[in-house]
């Protein structure tokens, strides 16, 4: 019995390896994505702050504006599709198991609080540099 599950085993620890491989890439997609985006909005963020915003509400636009709300909504749209498609691969095994769905919101709250805190720290770098830098390197 052992001889026959040892192939799963290894192929548990291989998948194990994988995921913890594609978090950190798709880590590193975001924090990329992320610095891409506030180095093209440097200049918005620069001349916002010299009409008198604060940090806090630069920041506030620019997380809800363009990373909470089209995260959420690619959240919402990813779940009914992510469920069809493991209800289809269930169907395929002998022994069927179930997905809790608190797995589906947890893991959706750690992605929108990550992807938060990239952005607040990197934007608050951005935000309290020196205007005249930003607005002057052209």
């Amino acid at each position: 019995i052992e001889a026959f599950y040892s192939s799963e085993e290894k192929f548990n620890v291989v998948l194990k390896w994988g995921t913890i491989l594609s978090f950190f890439i798709v880590s590193f997609g975001l924090i990329c994505f992320v610095l891409f985006i506030i180095e093209q909005r440097i200049k918005e963020i620069s001349i916002r702050k010299v009409n008198g915003a604060t940090t806090f509400q630069i920041i506030r636009i620019i997380i809800i504006n363009e990373f909470l709300f089209p995260s959420v909504a690619a959240i919402v749209l990813m779940l009914p599709l992510n469920l069809i498609v493991l209800r289809g691969l269930r169907q395929s095994f002998v022994m069927d198991y179930n997905v809790n769905w608190w797995i589906y919101i947890a893991t959706s709250i750690v992605i929108i609080i990550f992807l938060i805190l990239i952005t607040f720290y990197h934007l608050f770098k951005a935000a309290n540099m020196n205007p005249v830098e930003a607005l002057n390197s052209e």
